[in-house]
């Protein structure tokens, strides 16, 4: 009996631990994806990976921005465009720490994303939910 015990206290951790060494490499093809849309300059496309984060609350990280709004529109521009800035300013890019946390029973996973320039380091966090089965960015620091 206690040599099951044993086990059940050895492998819980373990399955935690693989389940969210998986969720950290969905955030990171998450990041890599959205960054592809901001080189593109595909705004309304942008839109659709970008969690709604403004005053309906019925919408508030349940749902994208909508590109036809027009003050939607300049949110996912300004987000867009930030993000193609740090891509251009840097030489390269590498990913830092990772976390999930609750906020008001959303599940926001984040991770540091590291924009690398010569011997300079901008180190940005990117938090995502998931809304619809599809990782969105919900804030960007």
């Amino acid at each position: 009996m206690k040599i099951i015990k044993n086990l059940i206290f050895f492998f819980i951790p373990l399955i935690a631990f693989s389940q969210t060494n998986e969720s950290a490499d969905e955030v990171k093809s998450a990041v890599e994806n959205l960054f592809e849309i901001c080189k593109s300059g595909n705004f309304e496309k942008a839109a659709g990976y970008i969690a709604y984060m403004d005053d309906d609350k019925s919408r508030y990280l349940n749902d994208s921005y909508d590109f036809n709004n027009s003050n939607e529109a300049k949110k996912v521009k300004r987000i867009a465009k930030k993000i193609n800035a740090f891509l251009k300013l840097s030489d390269k890019y590498e990913f830092g720490e990772y976390e999930t946390m609750d906020d008001g029973g959303k599940q926001i996973t984040s991770i540091q994303v590291i924009f690398i320039s010569g011997s300079q380091q901008l180190k940005t966090q990117f938090s995502f939910v998931k809304i619809n089965e599809l990782l969105m960015l919900s804030d960007l620091n």
